[in-house]
């Protein structure tokens, strides 16, 4: 039972998340000597706040694919062989994994528009070239294991002394809600490590490049072409 449960996690990401490849580049901003500072930031925030709704696009689309690719992944595939868990049981558990697993995905990701270069057309029109990045992920899987410290927490909220207790009740009959309990309880323990070093993340990837978008100046604000923002 020590590792089932990191093994659930782990497969339901590897089959389900995977970020188009791409270089990790440093956060560089180029811009023409000829926009002031505060025309540069008015610029960047007028360019962030139009890409919202393309990003939110983006998040939907990623939790749909996720969610498909999931459904997949066959229930007793992330159960051991002599667990005895009912088909109900398992489809139960499995899908309360997978849905928290999503959601720890979709908001880990962090997405965000990154403004690359502001190239001056005019007094009034500049072509801004962005990026969209996003938290890179693959470090934070990789740190998770199932220490001493995850054990002794696990074993005093299920209320048992040692892992081969638990392993014990998996193996035998009944005690379903007690099965269920483990399951849920460790689920929370790897969600809130997970949750933890994402924080602590500060790396990005770009995961859509070469993007541009037209800003003009009309009546002394900056707004994007065809739009009002």
């Amino acid at each position: 039972m020590k590792k089932i449960l990191f093994v659930l996690m782990l497969t339901v990401m590897g089959n389900t998340f995977t970020a188009p490849k791409s270089q990790k580049t440093k956060n560089t901003r180029i811009t023409t000597s000829r926009i002031s500072e505060n025309d540069r930031k008015e610029i960047e925030n007028t360019v962030e706040m139009a890409m919202q709704p393309f990003i939110n696009i983006v998040k939907n689309t990623v939790e749909t694919e996720i969610n498909k690719q999931s459904s997949k992944i066959p229930i007793d595939s992330l159960f051991p062989k002599d667990y005895v868990m009912s088909s109900a049981l398992k489809k139960e558990i499995g899908k309360k994994y997978t849905d928290e697993i999503i959601k720890v995905v979709i908001n880990g990701m962090k997405p965000r528009i990154a403004v690359k270069k502001i190239n001056y057309v005019s007094q009034n029109e500049v072509q801004v070239n962005y990026e969209m990045k996003v938290k890179n992920l693959d470090k934070v899987w990789d740190l998770l294991d199932f220490d001493e410290q995850m054990e002794k927490q696990f074993l005093t909220k299920i209320g048992v002394k040692s892992i081969d207790e638990a392993e014990k009740i998996m193996k035998n009959k009944g005690n379903d809600e007690l099965k269920k309990k483990y399951y849920y309880v460790m689920l929370d323990e790897m969600v809130n490590f997970v949750n933890e070093e994402i924080k602590k993340t500060k790396e990005e990837e770009i995961w859509i490049d070469d993007m541009s978008v037209t800003v003009k100046k009309i009546n002394g604000k900056w707004q994007i072409q065809g739009t009002g923002n």
